[in-house]
């Protein structure tokens, strides 16, 4: 800085990048800090109904006032094997023409896990940001009734969590009877998951013999939620929600305790008010006299000062904001909608229509 002139001059019409080379960037924009909070998880079978799609797609909306994981089995396809009903704002683990699928609010840092998602199962890893388990495995899994009870891929699975020492959530569609999680007797396919839980160290979440799967002719409990040992004590209000979904499943809902990455406020650079910061660092240059001497040292203590100064009138001349990545309303949708879907649903009801 020579005077108050340059700098100015030097700003006049500038944009962020062009400071980028002095190191005023140098915080990531999406700064976190770790909070101790919980994460909502809801898991279904939606039975590829499109209603029972559309349902939960609209309530992502109320369920995601808090991080949210969604565990789908057997969800409504469009032509082409995608997932049908898709909310904004949620990243979508899946394989093609899936049975099992993942959607995880943005605001959660999650990443395929693409080895170990397959038709039947979708994987997610998540960065939680805690120091205890800072990276947790989370799946959905359906269980087809026709194949043996633990797939190839899910022993895969387990085995890779165990021997990382990263804990798991697994959100199942079982097809499996076993009084760990209720039933009134087990079946083989119980026996077989209960000795598969037990030789992986995963403990059983279900609360309650409230039926997970009811129709007018018979109820079971073959939804399951199974969370490694070490988090099962993390694991609060577990419970089968008695809201109508468009689904013979009952939708389970609960939530993990754990410390995870959340946003700090970060600036709003197209607030920034530039003549400010002219001002502010022409001010600063008036007090500024070079050395006497040249050195490296003295040029590192040179940059640092002038670094700490731009950073500094950033900081006052520029708004901060909170970032916040939930999912949003449709603009579109109302009261006079959700009651003739109610009406539609009610109606598929009485004519056998899933």
């Amino acid at each position: 800085m020579n005077n108050g002139n340059n700098v100015t001059a030097n700003l006049d019409g500038v944009n962020l990048p062009s400071l980028s080379g002095l190191n005023v960037t140098n915080t990531p924009p999406t700064s976190v800090c770790n909070t101790t909070k919980e994460v909502s998880f809801v898991q279904i079978n939606l039975q590829k109904s499109k209603i029972a799609s559309s349902i939960v797609s609209s309530k992502t909306i109320e369920w995601s006032s808090k991080p949210l994981f969604i565990a789908l089995q057997e969800p409504w396809l469009l032509k082409g094997g995608t997932i049908g009903n898709r909310p904004r704002d949620v990243q979508i683990y899946a394989a093609p023409n899936s049975r099992a699928a993942l959607m995880v609010t943005k605001d959660l840092h999650t990443w395929a896990m693409s080895d170990f998602t397959s038709q039947d199962q979708a994987v997610c890893m998540w960065n939680t940001g805690n120091n205890e388990f800072p990276k947790i495995i989370v799946s959905s899994v359906y269980c087809d009734i026709k194949k043996p009870m633990i797939s190839q891929e899910l022993s895969k699975l387990i085995d890779f969590c165990n021997v990382n020492s990263y804990p798991v959530i697994l959100c199942m569609d079982s097809n499996a009877h076993s009084s760990v999680w209720h039933c009134s007797e087990n079946n083989a396919r119980g026996d077989d998951l209960e000795e598969f839980l037990l030789q992986g160290c995963l403990s059983v979440a279900n609360l309650g013999s409230h039926p997970t799967f009811q129709t007018v002719r018979a109820s079971s409990i073959i939804d399951v939620t199974c969370t490694s040992d070490s988090i099962s004590d993390r694991i609060k209000d577990w419970h089968v929600m008695h809201e109508t979904l468009g689904s013979d499943h009952y939708g389970i809902s609960f939530k993990l305790s754990i410390t995870q990455f959340v946003p700090k406020q970060v600036h709003d650079w197209k607030s920034t008010d530039w003549s400010a910061l002219g001002s502010i660092l022409a001010r600063r240059s008036h007090s500024w006299h070079p050395s006497l001497t040249l050195s490296q040292h003295v040029l590192d203590a040179e940059v640092d000062s002038i670094n700490a100064d731009i950073i500094d009138a950033l900081d006052k001349t520029t708004r901060s904001v909170t970032i916040k990545k939930r999912v949003r309303k449709n603009g579109w949708w109302n009261e006079d909608l959700n009651l003739l879907r109610k009406r539609m649903q009610d109606a598929h009801k009485k004519m056998g229509i899933k």
